[in-house]
């Protein structure tokens, strides 16, 4: 297997620059607090969140800390300091309405725990926010090098352990958060010590859970999961829209139509992927995203929400040229151009965008862009001709004459819908609480099977859902799963996705499963997740049916041969852990075998409709074929055993990542290289 971490020599440089790929901060202490905002002491115990005088203490310390908010609001001159403020205002006013309308007495022993924590937790995104994640150097070198060498390790229990009852020690080490919904209570280690790992494995999560679905829930919508999902954000901005006088009552906004003219807002700087906010014509915010966590970021943010997820980002990818998506440029004009920051420039010109991915990202953005020019009159309605009409005033067509556009090959866009869902950092996977939820240890399991190797705290997010412009509901859950199905600075590279024993193998002593994957960061509740944690996980994967993974592998908008390795690596590692955990029952359909695809360009008609079948310019695989001295009868390997071949070695391949995919297919654009995209040049 090619080694794809660099040497051990290089370790001080490697995390060095990883602290900067990832926004990590290499130190061990909490940053000061420059401020007077009373906050309380981290909680201790589990005890602490199992009290009613703890849900007292929460009250009134909420209280103080709205107090304390108004009148820094009404101190504060700086415009930006004061939204901060007044968005931490409406969670702290969320939690004190939470408190208020349930009231200690007439609450469970397992509703007071479930409450506490939630509360701890939005207080924590208030009081605490993740400035920057702190690690260990030798723990990320642990994770890093010995998680690749020798795999990381999880509980496996032999044949024999299964029957056996776990007992007081392994009770005390299980979740505090598994939920008899029968008592409303939940359980005990007392309890937990006569039941079996498997017994335990099969208990759930509280219904109000902020993070996961129960089972239950998981099987009711497994059908319709991700249409509800997106649906669910359709109805969000589309109330939005309306009541800030966007959208007139009945009128539609839909996800695709309403982005295929965006109005760029900003480049800024931001961990190690090329970004910008843009605003559609309703106003609504979008991030915008290239390189190699374009594709990987939707099928993963995808599985993650059919594993049982209650809250990702919302995501989707805009394909090739004018018909899918048009970057509108700041105005030029001197008087209306805004200031540029050290972090944040605000480009007018093609000059000052890619110079901004210059300097902020080593990326020189031209080989995702397809084309570019100018608003004139003669083209406006060529260029606009998707802007909808009810756009906002300002982005009237007669109002962008002048402008300059771009369009591109692949873009991904994130809903970042103010209005409608408040995210914040504060879900951390490292403290009190994470360290015995199920779900947080859990997940470690999830995170393995799509190779998530970015998952730090800052990576998992507090969600508020707002109606009628205040917060009604508080969700966690996985951002940014882009750094996923690749090696260690590399997103979507499927040949370095292992299947089977490569995957995941027993350990030398039967004892423990082994992954060998390099993870940048390993948060503590991985650390303390048990055999029925993994378990109980495995028990969400597994079910996951054929045609929903093949949904989450369309959201790639990969070409067809691509789609299929992908489809077969999940399936492949999602069959091993069905194996691992005697769950093949589950598994729907047989075993995956590796595909292996090939494509026939023997003649010209041949040609043509390929290059017509993969949408891509005329006469573009012709002159590809003719580079490397095509003859009459020529057929290629696209996909051999599930590997994909390499853009050097198939014409198709080369031509699809100069015209479509820039990112790549098999090679992809390297981020750790400067920015380095494929080399297709034939061998």
């Amino acid at each position: 297997m090619a080694n794809v971490f660099p040497p051990v020599k290089s370790t001080s440089c490697l995390i060095l620059s990883l602290s900067l790929f990832s926004g990590i901060g290499i130190s061990s202490d909490h940053p000061e607090k420059g401020d007077d905002m009373p906050r309380r002491p981290a909680t201790e115990s589990l005890d602490e969140l199992r009290s009613r005088e703890t849900f007292e203490r929460q009250l009134a310390h909420t209280r103080r800390l709205i107090a304390w908010h108004h009148a820094k609001i009404t101190e504060t001159e700086d415009d930006g300091d004061r939204d901060d403020m007044e968005d931490a205002l409406e969670v702290l006013e969320y939690a004190e309405r939470l408190l208020e309308s349930t009231g200690a007495g007439g609450l469970s022993d397992a509703d007071v725990f479930s409450l506490n924590t939630r509360v701890d937790r939005m207080l924590d995104s208030v009081e605490y926010p993740i400035d920057k994640i702190e690690v260990d150097p030798w723990r990320m070198f642990q994770s890093i090098y010995l998680g690749q060498a020798f795999g990381h390790a999880t509980p496996r229990m032999k044949p024999e352990d299964l029957s056996r009852p776990i007992g007081r020690r392994q009770a005390e080490k299980e979740s505090a958060y598994l939920f008899d919904p029968k008592s409303d209570h939940f359980y005990t280690a007392s309890e937990l010590a006569c039941m079996t790992p498997d017994s335990v494995a099969r208990l759930d999560i509280h219904p109000d859970h902020p993070a996961w679905l129960t089972r239950d829930a998981i099987e009711k919508n497994r059908a319709s999961r991700l249409a509800d999902f997106r649906q669910k954000h359709l109805r969000g901005i589309t109330a939005e829209a309306i009541r800030d006088g966007d959208l007139e009552p009945g009128e539609p906004y839909s996800f695709g139509d309403s982005q295929r003219v965006l109005f760029l807002d900003e480049v800024y700087l931001n961990a190690s992927s090329p970004k910008c906010r843009a605003k559609d014509p309703f106003g609504i915010e979008w991030k915008l995203k290239w390189a190699d966590e374009t594709q990987v970021e939707p099928v993963a943010s995808a599985l993650y929400l059919l594993a049982g997820a209650r809250q990702t980002d919302f995501n989707y990818i805009k394909g090739t040229g004018i018909d899918e998506m048009v970057l509108i440029l700041n105005d030029p004009d001197p008087d209306k151009r805004k200031k540029d920051k050290d972090d944040e420039r605000y480009p007018y010109s093609y000059e000052n965008f890619n110079q901004a991915m210059l300097d902020f990202y080593a990326i020189d953005v031209g080989v995702f862009v397809l084309d570019r020019g100018t608003v004139t009159e003669e083209n406006i309605d060529r260029i606009l001709r998707h802007l909808p009409p009810g756009a906002k005033s300002k982005y009237r067509k007669e109002k962008l004459i002048g402008r300059e556009w771009l369009t591109f090959k692949q873009t991904l866009l994130e809903l970042r819908p103010k209005g409608y869902i408040r995210r914040v950092d504060g879900a951390r996977m490292s403290d009190l609480a994470a360290d015995h939820d199920r779900v947080a240890r859990g997940s470690f399991l999830f995170d393995l099977w799509i190779a998530n190797r970015d998952a730090k705290d800052n990576n998992n997010k507090s969600y508020f859902i707002k109606e009628d412009d205040r917060i009604v509901d508080y969700h966690e859950g996985h951002h940014d799963l882009g750094l996923s199905l690749g090696p260690l600075l590399q997103s979507g590279v499927l040949n370095a996705v292992p299947t089977g024993t490569d995957f995941a193998r027993k350990g030398l002593l039967g004892r423990k499963w082994r992954f060998p994957i390099g993870l940048i960061f390993k948060p503590d509740a991985w650390l303390n997740a048990t055999w029925s944690d993994m378990k109980w996980m495995a028990d969400r994967i597994v079910p996951i049916r054929e045609r929903e993974v093949r949904e989450a592998v369309a959201t790639t908008k990969w070409p067809d041969f691509s789609q299929e390795a992908l489809f077969y690596k999940l399936r492949a590692r999602q069959y091993r852990i069905a194996e691992m955990y005697g769950i093949t029952d589950q598994f729907d359909g047989a075993p995956p075998t590796s595909p292996s695809i090939g494509i026939s360009l023997a003649d010209t008609a041949e040609i043509d409709r390929v290059e017509r079948a993969y949408e891509l310019p005329e006469g573009s695989l012709k002159d590809e074929l003719a580079l490397r001295g095509w003859q009459p009868g020529y057929r290629e390997n696209l996909v051999l055993d599930g590997e994909i071949a390499s853009c050097q070695d198939s014409a198709l391949i080369a031509t699809l990542v100069a015209h479509r995919y820039p990112s790549g297919l098999s090679e992809r654009y390297n981020r750790g290289r400067k920015g380095t995209p494929p080399d297709c040049s034939a061998r």
